[in-house]
């Protein structure tokens, strides 16, 4: 289970907690070390992924989900934004993807998350956690450095400024930024 990530009350807080003070620079940190990341990133969610929580299940490059589990990126709900789910649906799914998890704000579960194309596969609850080991040892059994090689030239073709998407992303969710122009 991947919860929010934060303690939302505390979040709010006056004084603000201690932890506010580097909360910002720890996430982006956390975030970038996952697109750095040069192997492969297996997730295995037996019970749910929640706001920042789903963006960890989101930034995997293989999901494995069971049938009730579910994903929610509900900081719509609270009038939030939601900037790293954003810049990771947008980097892997489509914007129709993009708008159906984060615009709606429900869970979405296994089963659907699958036609969705956000998790690898969905097994029954009991079979995520053997499912995502025995996923993870079929990749562990590729030839040395083959996984980090195609994971690298895949980055590196996309040709993707992580921090630049990283940046702009939260820059609108603040509110600091402009629309960009029109096309006609």
């Amino acid at each position: 289970a991947f919860c929010s990530g934060l303690d939302l009350k505390a979040f709010g807080a006056e004084p603000s907690p201690a932890w506010m003070k580097t909360w910002k620079e720890t996430w982006r940190r956390a975030h970038r070390a996952i697109f750095d990341c040069s192997k492969p990133i297996v997730c295995a969610l037996e019970r749910f992924a929640i706001n920042g929580g789903a963006a960890l299940a989101i930034a995997s490059d293989f999901c494995i989900s069971g049938e009730e589990a579910f994903l929610s990126v509900g900081e719509v709900k609270l009038g939030m934004a939601a900037p790293y789910n954003l810049v990771w649906l947008q980097l892997k799914h489509s914007e129709s993807v993009t708008a159906r998890l984060t615009l709606l704000g429900e869970r979405v579960h296994g089963p659907q998350l699958l036609e969705l194309g956000v998790v690898t596969e969905c097994v029954a609850d009991e079979a995520v956690e053997p499912r995502a080991r025995e996923f993870t040892e079929q990749l562990a059994a590729y030839p040395p450095g083959a996984l980090s090689r195609i994971k690298r030239t895949s980055r590196a073709l996309a040709n993707i400024d992580i921090e630049a998407q990283f940046d702009v992303a939260i820059r609108y969710a603040q509110g600091g930024a402009k629309p960009p122009p029109k096309r006609s």
